[in-house]
């Protein structure tokens, strides 16, 4: 089986068509906000278009955020529809490629480490678009890739299968928790007379713990690489995302060790969009909070 090495430039083309925004359902829209990161899909879009002039993509373009490439978002398009201007549009363009297979070769991690080296401008990165199109790309024949891409799929299928029952087994968890500790209709324990069960009581939650903002972190320690930094955009849908923690310079932790976080630490976003979400520390060595995540204290 011979394996040909080409170019992204050449087997795919940016499709830069334009649409009316209008035309477009904003079930079909994908715009750098609804895409979800780490190649999670996307989310239906819940604003108005405020664009005139849209991208247009096809059923099979394979749909990529052009910020911040480290997020990794990505989409394999299912219908025909509308995107925003930051969103780069492949389209294959000869029989070399299956569509699909292009996909999971662009899903990989060394794609977007790729993009993301490449990308110019510091707060808000943006891919090279000429620079991608370089990107290295392993072909076997079509019919081997056909063949990888619905193994690929049957798999994706039940990792979907698994996400659905998991997503009612939290609902359910919730319920049963709305109705114990909410409802107080708590399983075979006597009601008294203040309308909790017998023996519990109620109490403020600053009479049994404390909270503590993290670290206000100078400008001039944040790096590349060194002791990783928990930050209130890491804390979302009550659960932290560990794939894009920021780090600050291991010679600098010395003076803030009071603000180490360990596996198990119960945290809360203090300010933004994201203020009151809740979040578990997960195993991560030499983890740090920033000043506006706070760390719960319990008493004795």
């Amino acid at each position: 089986m011979e394996w040909k090495k080409v170019k992204l430039g050449e087997v795919a083309d940016y499709s830069t068509a334009k649409i009316d925004a209008k035309m477009v359902n904003p079930l079909m829209y994908l715009t750098t906000e609804n895409m979800l990161p780490n190649r999670g899909g996307y989310s239906v879009f819940d604003k108005e278009i405020t664009e005139n002039r849209i991208c247009a993509y096809q059923k099979n373009d394979i749909l990529v955020s052009n910020i911040r490439p480290y997020f990794k978002k990505i989409v394999f398009a299912q219908n025909d529809g509308g995107c925003s201007n930051d969103v780069l549009v492949f389209r294959v363009n000869n029989d070399l490629c299956d569509a699909e297979f292009l996909y999971r070769v662009l899903s990989q991690d060394v794609f977007f480490e790729f993009m993301t080296a490449g990308a110019n401008g510091t707060k808000m990165p943006r891919g090279n678009k000429n620079l991608i199109k370089t990107f290295d790309i392993f072909l076997p024949p079509l019919p081997y890739q056909r063949r990888i891409s619905s193994i690929l799929s049957d798999y994706d299928s039940l990792i979907e299968n698994y996400q659905r029952q998991i997503s009612l087994l939290e609902e359910s968890a919730k319920r049963i928790y709305k109705e114990w500790f909410v409802d107080f209709k708590f399983p075979g324990v006597e009601m008294a007379d203040n309308g909790l069960p017998k023996g519990w009581q109620k109490k403020k939650l600053g009479e049994i713990c404390e909270i503590k903002s993290g670290f206000a972190f100078k400008s001039e320690w944040w790096t590349t690489d060194g002791y990783p930094v928990l930050k209130i955009k890491d804390i979302d849908n009550n659960t932290i995302d560990c794939s894009n923690l920021d780090f600050v310079a291991k010679d600098k932790v010395e003076k803030v060790k009071l603000f180490k976080l360990s596996e198990g630490d119960l945290v809360i976003a203090m300010t933004g969009a994201t203020i009151g979400k809740i979040g578990i520390v997960p195993k991560i060595d030499n983890l740090y909070t920033n000043q506006r995540v706070g760390k719960f204290f319990l008493g004795e």
